[in-house]
């Protein structure tokens, strides 16, 4: 007889035992059967024991109180068997000790038969040190009715979820020492515990700042970033650098060192109009600069000098106001004293400006000698003016007359009013003065007087001032600085007055000055003539001047000639 096994999966016993028993039955009532004794028999299981695991569990730590970090024991098939084991946990990067979690001490379980799992809780102890990832072990021994044996473990990781600090150092700053207004590079590193740091970072001397700049990852666990500061003052700074995170998972940080910034130079120069006018506020101009390589805008004033003169630039203005009292060519230099921030400087001599201050001043030349027809041998009085009609002073004019060659015997006299002296009181032959001052208002006033020789159709002569070369006098109406007489031949005698009354042959005669002041003006004129049997004798001049009416008497010389005498007043 031939009994066949059925196979299945299950891991069972070995061997399965049992027995194989006999009975014989008929349907004949007369048999009494036949006993046959059973036969013992066993089936040899061919089926391996189950695999036997833990699992590995990941979970994040948590900031406080206690989570639960559960690990699963599993069999690879059902078992017929329970399979037994012991548990405990054991420290890996965690540990009890810094109570990262609960151990659990070596205890008995078994997987009921019929069942592939059982789930082990293991106590997690939150807390916001930050540690990174951790890990513990749970390990299983005296494996029974399952492999491996002796023992098998499953790793469980708590991930960490507090925030990473972070380490921010200042490792390059540039050139250094630098200047007010120069840009230096400051770099920055962010160190993390173990991974590198993302966000910003802004880096300030206490006023002045640059960024934020966004950090580039290096070799973990570092980060760098690196902007250029511009200081805007002198001095020992403590620069800062400010570490921002872009999200939680970093620390703030901040790091500090020092750094020296030192006074920038500067360079000067002015400029302003090559002509000035005297007494009048003239603006000139600075330009200060800052020299490379600082930067920024210089504080506080520059002084513009020129001799007496000077005037004072608050920065930001550019221009000050000079006024000169004196004429001539002027130097004006400038000078910037500084501060903790900018060193002074002056302005050298190509950085000078030059100015010539001038005198706006409308001198008048007029000459007349009243009369429009003159005689062979006459005596000729001019009077010559020299005005200053302003409006300013004038210096070192020129007043000449040159007498054409018809008139001999030349001589001029000299009065002043308007604040201003003669040069010379009297003289001889041509008219040729140096005026070295001449006030607004001033008035020379010159009789020249010459006898005619010879008869010429005309006798032109021309009186002239002539402005210093150096063209500080300006003169609006240059039309009056000359005037020209002209008196044309007359081959009839005239004497003026032809009054029997007036011009007698003998005796004295009394002027009529109040019928005469009312027609006579500051030109000489002959207002009486008197002759004898050897013709014109004398002739008497008139004039208005300072108010008074004065004369001049002209006698005949013995040589013919009428020769003029000094003014008088009366």
């Amino acid at each position: 007889m031939t009994i066949n096994a059925i196979d299945d999966a299950l891991f069972e016993n070995n061997p399965h035992p049992g027995s194989v028993g006999f009975a014989v039955t008929s349907a004949d009532a007369g048999y009494n059967g036949f006993v046959l004794t059973a036969v013992s028999v066993s089936i040899t299981d061919n089926d391996p024991a189950p695999t036997i695991s833990v699992s590995s569990p990941n979970q994040p730590e948590g900031n406080a109180g206690t989570s639960v970090m559960n690990f699963v024991v599993s069999l690879s098939a059902v078992s017929t068997l329970p399979v037994s084991f012991t548990y405990a946990t054991a420290d890996g990067s965690a540990t009890v000790a810094d109570s990262d979690y609960v151990a659990l001490a070596p205890t008995a379980a078994s997987i009921p038969a019929g069942q592939q799992t059982l789930t082990i809780p293991v106590t997690i102890n939150g807390d916001t040190v930050f540690e990174g990832d951790e890990t513990l072990s749970l390990v299983l021994t005296a494996i029974t009715n399952a492999t491996p044996s002796p023992t098998v473990s499953g790793t469980g990781t708590i991930a960490e979820d507090d925030q990473q600090p972070t380490n921010t150092t200042i490792s390059s700053d540039l050139p250094d020492p630098s200047v007010v207004g120069q840009p230096y590079t400051v770099t920055v590193d962010v160190v993390g515990n173990s991974s590198s740091p993302l966000g910003t970072i802004l880096i300030s001397d206490g006023s002045a700042s640059c960024g934020p700049v966004t950090l580039i990852a290096g070799t973990s666990p570092g980060s760098s970033a690196s902007c250029d500061l511009t200081s805007t003052s002198a001095g020992s700074k403590t620069l800062t650098a400010s570490y921002t995170p872009a999200s939680t998972a970093f620390g703030a940080s901040t790091g500090t060192t020092a750094h020296q910034v030192n006074a920038a130079s500067t360079t000067l120069s002015v400029s302003g109009p090559v002509r000035s006018r005297v007494n009048q506020p003239t603006a000139f101009s600075i330009a200060l600069a800052v020299t490379a390589p600082g930067g920024g805008t210089p504080t506080g004033t520059v002084t513009l000098s020129s001799g007496a003169s000077s005037c004072v630039v608050t920065l930001p203005a550019t221009s000050c106001d000079l006024s000169f009292h004196t004429l001539g060519a002027r130097t004006i230099s400038a000078s910037y004293a500084g501060n903790a921030d900018y060193n002074g400087s002056s302005s050298s001599s190509a950085g000078d400006a030059q100015t010539l201050v001038y005198a706006l001043a409308d001198i008048e030349v007029s000459k007349s000698d009243g009369i429009g027809t003159y005689a062979p041998g006459e005596l000729i009085v001019y009077t010559v003016q020299l005005r200053n009609l302003g409006p300013d002073d004038a210096f070192n004019l020129r007043l000449r007359d040159m007498l054409p060659a018809e008139l001999t015997n030349a001589l001029w006299s000299c009065d002043s009013s308007g604040g201003t002296l003669c040069p010379q009181e009297d003289g001889s032959g041509d008219l040729d003065e140096l005026v070295a001052s001449f006030p607004v208002g001033a008035l020379l006033n010159y009789s020249v007087y010459a006898n005619v020789q010879g008869s010429p159709p005309e006798l032109v002569n021309t009186a002239l001032v002539e402005l210093p070369a150096d063209t500080t006098i300006e003169d609006p109406t240059s039309g009056n600085n000359s005037a020209t007489d002209i008196d044309l031949l007359d081959p009839l005698f005239e004497d003026g007055f032809e009054d029997p009354a007036i011009n007698g042959p003998n005796g004295s005669y009394q002027m009529p000055s109040l019928a005469l002041r009312s027609v006579l003006d500051d030109i000489a004129i002959a207002v009486f003539v008197l002759d004898d049997a050897e013709g014109e004798a004398l002739r008497v001049y008139a004039r208005i001047w300072a108010g008074q009416v004065q004369y001049a008497l002209a006698q005949r010389d013995p040589s013919g000639a009428l020769r003029l005498a000094a003014w008088r007043s009366y």
